[in-house]
């Protein structure tokens, strides 16, 4: 069977790193490239790995992880025309830098990946958005739908007519009720319970633990149980 070759933006072991475990287990993808927009700064990776729980956390290492090249720099178009690479996944945790790059390769016509965990349960009329990352043991309730390039970590309910904005972050064990809107850019932390009928703001934060019982305003940090308003926060898109 002849793989779909791909390549992969974002370099962090904890989001890259865990989807190409996941391609891995499909086997229908090469991956022949991950590209980092930004410069990527010099580790010390024997302090990174002093640090961590063990010492198997990927790192870059002379432009590589994994064993494959990495690309640096905003000039990505050209290294994918010339590596013949028309699809990518796009896994950078910057969501403003995520939505930029989505906005790239529309206008130059290269597909922006979805992938949704063979695991995800979903409850029927779901419209899922291209770019769309659903990690393992997720659902997604009836008639919930995803829009551009959001990120859903694993163990995430997110109950019926429910609307996942575009670039929106989702840690861990989200669970919300039904009719519950996440606006652009939005970032749900771990473990977080969102109650119906509720719209968390445009690039708003929401805290670890936090049961969310009213509307969040945009660009709000919110945290407790039940969620307060913290502070505001400055964003750039």
């Amino acid at each position: 069977m002849t793989k779909h070759r791909v390549a992969i933006f974002g370099v962090l072991d904890s989001l890259s790193g865990r989807l190409v475990e996941l391609l891995n287990r499909l086997n229908k993808y090469e991956i022949c490239l991950f590209i980092s927009v930004k410069n990527i700064p010099n580790l010390d990776v024997q302090f990174e790995h002093s640090i961590r729980p063990h010492n198997r956390t990927e790192f870059p290492i002379e432009n590589t992880i994994f064993g494959i090249e990495i690309f640096i720099g905003y000039d990505y178009l050209q290294k994918l025309r010339e590596s013949q690479i028309e699809s990518c996944f796009v896994l950078e945790d910057d969501q403003v830098l995520r939505s930029q790059i989505a906005e790239t390769l529309n206008r130059a016509k290269v597909t922006m990946l979805s992938y949704i965990d063979p695991s995800t349960v979903l409850g029927g009329k779901n419209q899922l958005g291209p770019g769309t990352i659903i990690f393992p043991n997720c659902y997604l309730g009836y008639k919930t739908d995803t829009e551009v390039g959001s990120v859903i970590q694993p163990g995430s309910l997110i109950e019926h007519h429910s609307v996942v904005g575009n670039f929106v972050n989702i840690n861990p064990r989200l669970t919300t009720g039904g009719f519950v809107k996440i606006e652009d850019f939005a970032q749900i932390n771990i473990s977080v319970e969102i109650v119906n009928r509720i719209v968390i703001g445009r690039h708003s934060v929401i805290g670890a633990g936090s049961l969310v019982l009213e509307n969040c305003d945009p660009q709000s940090l919110y945290y407790g149980r039940p969620a307060v308003f913290v502070r505001s926060i400055s964003q750039t898109s």
